[in-house]
């Protein structure tokens, strides 16, 4: 996504040189910026596979019920000018924790930034990413508990599990070595599973409301934490061609030039008062502009599924320990759910609800300094958003494999 126009994104590249000493492994232009709506094929690099420590978790009315150690591979495979595709695969530690086979996500490229570390300047890529899953083996043949497997993967329904979150990839500026940091959301059962999504389950008498999460790497506490918040620094929001008989392109990104993101309040939406209140509920307002014009982006709220139309699930925190991996750093990290509205600035785009988009992504508060252009003040705080179009219908839904053609990223004060 934009670090800045051209001539800033060149002094930007020059700062960071004159700050680090060498920055030839930084390449601030992603490729995403070009004349008002014209095509862009991206310039994005070679992306390693990775082999990382994490953890599963699911959480009980908010609270960590179960948790356990696993190994987290990730190969992405570049596919459209901004998605890739990933193949990942997580294996438990023991044959009690659940362990989830080599599974296809879909990755759409949001936007790149620079970190300042104590040992440099990084550059991180993050992709939000979806997919479905089939735990191995898809029925537990060892005792309870069952609290680590979603009752939608046990008999008698053995359906796919679909999680969705975020892929970040970190590469040091100066020694060029690569880092990765990882989280999926599994949603609580009465939305995973809702009429309106992809796999409408009438929930069975018992099942409790959980949520299940899979993070790497495993410096990582689930628990409650702040959500980024606050005056709209900058970014972009960029759309692309999904248009049945027109061949797929990313268009070049508009600016975000002004809104703010608010949290009105806090509960545990995933089971009612109960629980800690890691879900915070925000409001969101940004000015898009590009080609001349500018438009607005707002919420739709939702009475008794998103009441204020935005919200993030606060779910946990990476920590910064000695002879860890660099990147994340000190990070909170929350998955995204809501439902935006938005006109867009490029014609021939299509959205099966016209201006209306059911909106997932990936919010993180705290870490290191992040910086998207020269003269904006360094934030920790920044949101990434895109649009859910659930196949084969590529209408707006939840609960299984989309694809997006509208993704938002902000830079928060």
């Amino acid at each position: 996504m934009v670090l800045a126009p051209l001539s800033r994104r060149l002094a930007l590249a020059l700062a960071l040189a004159a700050t680090v000493g060498d920055a030839q492994f930084c390449t601030p232009d992603d490729g995403f910026t070009g004349p008002c709506c014209a095509p862009v094929a991206g310039a994005l690099p070679v992306f390693p596979a990775m082999t990382l420590p994490g953890l599963g978790a699911s959480l009980l009315e908010c609270g960590v019920d179960a948790s356990w150690p696993t190994t987290v591979s990730i190969t992405p495979i570049p596919v459209l000018c901004d998605y890739w595709l990933f193949d990942l695969a997580i294996l438990g530690a023991s044959p009690f924790d659940p362990s989830i086979p080599t599974s296809l996500f879909f990755g759409k490229y949001a936007r790149t930034w620079m970190e300042t570390t104590p040992l440099g300047a990084v550059q991180v890529w993050r992709f939000l990413v979806n997919g479905e899953v089939a735990y191995a083996p898809a029925a537990p043949v060892f005792p309870p508990p069952y609290s680590k497997y979603p009752f939608n993967a046990l008999p008698p329904f053995t359906l796919p599990t679909h999680f969705q979150g975020h892929v970040d990839y970190s590469r040091h500026c100066l020694s060029g070595v690569w880092e990765a940091a990882m989280a999926l959301t599994h949603l609580c059962p009465f939305e995973a599973h809702a009429a309106f999504s992809a796999y409408p389950l009438a929930i069975p008498p018992g099942v409790p409301s959980r949520t299940y999460h899979f993070v790497a790497p495993d410096n990582f506490a689930f628990g409650p934490g702040p959500s980024p918040e606050g005056p709209i620094l900058g970014d972009a929001q960029r759309s692309s061609l999904l248009v049945p008989g027109v061949s797929y392109a990313c268009l070049a990104e508009n600016p975000i030039v002004g809104g703010a993101l608010t949290t009105s309040y806090c509960d545990c939406a995933c089971a009612g008062p109960a629980g800690p209140a890691t879900y915070h509920h925000q409001t969101l307002t940004a000015t898009i502009a590009g080609c001349g014009a500018a438009t607005a982006m707002t919420l739709l709220p939702l009475p008794g599924f998103l009441p204020t139309g935005l919200r993030v699930h606060m779910f946990g925190s990476w920590t910064a320990v000695p002879g860890a991996q660099l990147y994340p750093g000190t990070k909170h990290v929350g998955h995204y759910m809501g439902v935006a509205v938005m006109t867009d600035l490029c014609p021939g785009t299509s959205a099966p609800f016209g201006p209306i988009h059911a909106v997932t992504g990936v919010g993180t508060a705290g870490g290191h300094p992040q910086t998207i252009a020269v003269g904006l003040p360094a934030t920790t705080e920044s949101a990434d958003l895109c649009n859910m179009l659930v196949f084969p219908a590529l209408t707006p839904g939840l609960g299984g494999y989309f694809a997006a053609d509208r993704v938002w990223s902000f830079n928060l004060m």
